[in-house]
């Protein structure tokens, strides 16, 4: 449904709420994006997860 609305490439992910690991799919997403791009997240607290990057 999201390339449907035009999203160009999908990236999931699925890791324990508890996983302090890296989230290696949402790096891999932010390196995907260029200038301009906007990020979709179905679920906000997954985005919450994220450790900072530096």
């Amino acid at each position: 449904m999201l390339k449907e609305f035009g999203c160009k490439k999908v990236f999931v992910e699925k890791i324990t709420g508890t996983s302090t690991a890296h989230r290696e799919k949402f790096l891999e997403a932010i390196e995907f994006m260029d200038a301009g791009d906007t990020l979709v997240v179905t679920k906000i607290d997954r985005i919450a997860r994220v450790p900072l990057l530096t």
